[in-house]
């Protein structure tokens, strides 16, 4: 050793050492370095999994909860487990978000009225299936989609315009022409956000048509039943004052003013009575209150055509029936002999002197089918449409001079109704018409 590392040797107390104090620093040297490998290496695994655990998280991947386990080191481990907590938390809350999600988009889908929510862009938010069914457009990738895009109607466009500026509820009907118009009510409700802020807006679209059509009806009905009663009611008014005011010496002549009273008198009888039975039936089927038995029908058809021979045998008709196989349907016996009746009735007034009506009963594994077959004067195809709705007449002189008050088609309809089937019609000018009652078999 050279004089200068002997001094510094010397100046530390190290000349002294023997090769077992090296060989002993050189120990703890190791050791040290082993031991803090060790440790880093003890640290850095669980902060490894922990690392991996958190990435997985950012990725919406609430399932490594298992790792936690592996972790040894106490902090490191705490720590682990309070991300845990964390995750299961999410995962909660995640799941009853989704949960109410799916409840909500179920709502939507059961819902008879569209629903479809617009941002602040005119861009659709969503769009539940009865609003793309009665809009007429595809349900699929109209997310995202800007409304004049996907909604081609000018009137809905602006009323979305108008929407979106509008800090409270709208409303207003639009009618969609095409093959077949469409009635549509339209409501809007501001869409906000949690802060507050104006975002968009939510439309509700409701198909009114059938409302519109009802109330159609209504007004047709409440205008002819007036109509139909103000001219008897007139002519009864009229006679009577006559009779009342004028001198009418001639008993023929007050005779035959008081037989038109007393006709006028029994054709209104005869209108409120038929609008009774109508009523009767329709309330009695929309409560399912009217009782039908299996029996059958033939001597039901058999009695309508017994009550209507006297009335054909006048006009010179003659009633053929043809109803030889059993023919068992569940029926009300009393209703069903009034449906047959009125169509037997109105062969009558539509068949000329000397023509014959033919009733056939016709059984079938899924049905009864009672025809009743004129070869009257017949109908256009114009108004066989609507030859079943309350005081429609196609020769409307023609129902008048034979009586009839424009409810016996109607009330047909109700009673087939009634018993779970359906009227058909077929007829040609100059051939005559032929109706079919059609009732199902019982099982």
């Amino acid at each position: 050793m050279s004089a200068e590392g002997s001094y510094w040797l010397g100046k530390i107390g190290l000349q002294n050492w023997t090769g077992i104090h090296w060989a002993l620093v050189l120990a703890i040297v190791v050791g040290s370095a082993s031991l803090s490998y060790w440790l880093s290496q003890t640290l850095k695994r669980p902060i490894d999994i922990l690392k991996i655990r958190i990435q997985k998280l950012a990725h919406d991947d609430l399932s490594a909860s298992g790792d936690t386990a592996r972790i040894i080191h106490r902090e490191v481990h705490e720590l682990a487990l309070a991300v845990d907590e964390i995750a299961e938390h999410l995962d909660r809350r995640i799941k009853k978000i989704t949960s109410r999600k799916q409840q909500q988009e179920a709502v939507f889908s059961s819902m008879a009225e569209g629903v479809m929510a617009v941002n602040s862009d005119r861009n659709i938010k969503f769009l539940n299936s009865a609003a793309a069914k009665i809009l007429g457009i595809p349900n699929e990738r109209q997310k995202g989609q800007g409304i004049e895009a996907v909604v081609r109607v000018p009137e809905i466009q602006d009323f979305v315009n108008l929407s979106l500026k509008a800090d409270h509820p709208l409303e207003k009907e639009v009618e969609l022409l095409g093959a077949t118009s469409k009635h549509l009510q339209l409501r809007s409700s501001p869409l906000k956000s949690h802060d507050g802020t104006r975002n968009g807006t939510v439309l509700v679209f409701s198909d009114i048509s059938r409302l519109k059509e009802l109330e159609s009806h209504r007004r047709d009905f409440v205008a002819n039943v007036s109509h139909e009663l103000r001219t008897p009611l007139t002519s009864i008014q009229g006679f009577a004052e006559t009779l009342l005011t004028a001198e009418i010496t001639d008993p023929e002549e007050r005779r035959r003013f008081i037989k038109i009273i007393h006709r006028h008198a029994a054709r209104l009888g005869s209108i409120i009575e038929d609008l009774l039975a109508l009523s009767r039936i329709e309330r009695g089927t929309e409560g399912q209150a009217i009782e039908l038995s299996k029996m059958d029908v033939r001597s039901t058809v058999r009695s309508a055509i017994e009550m209507c021979e006297d009335r054909a045998q006048g006009l010179d008709i003659e009633i053929d029936c043809e109803c030889e196989d059993e023919a068992v349907a569940a029926i009300n016996a009393p209703l069903l002999e009034q449906a047959v009746v009125n169509l037997i009735d109105n062969a009558i007034k539509y068949s000329e002197r000397g023509k014959h009506i033919l009733v056939k009963v016709v059984p079938s594994p899924q049905d009864v089918r009672i025809i009743v077959l004129d070869h009257g004067i017949g109908i256009t195809r114009k108004h066989l449409p609507r030859l079943f709705e309350r005081f429609y007449r196609v020769d409307k002189a023609r129902s008048r001079e034979r009586g009839g008050t424009g409810l016996g088609l109607s009330i047909v309809k109700h009673v087939c109704l009634a018993h779970r089937g359906q009227v058909d019609v077929q007829s040609e000018p100059g051939k005559g018409s032929t109706f079919t009652i059609v009732l199902p078999t019982p099982h």
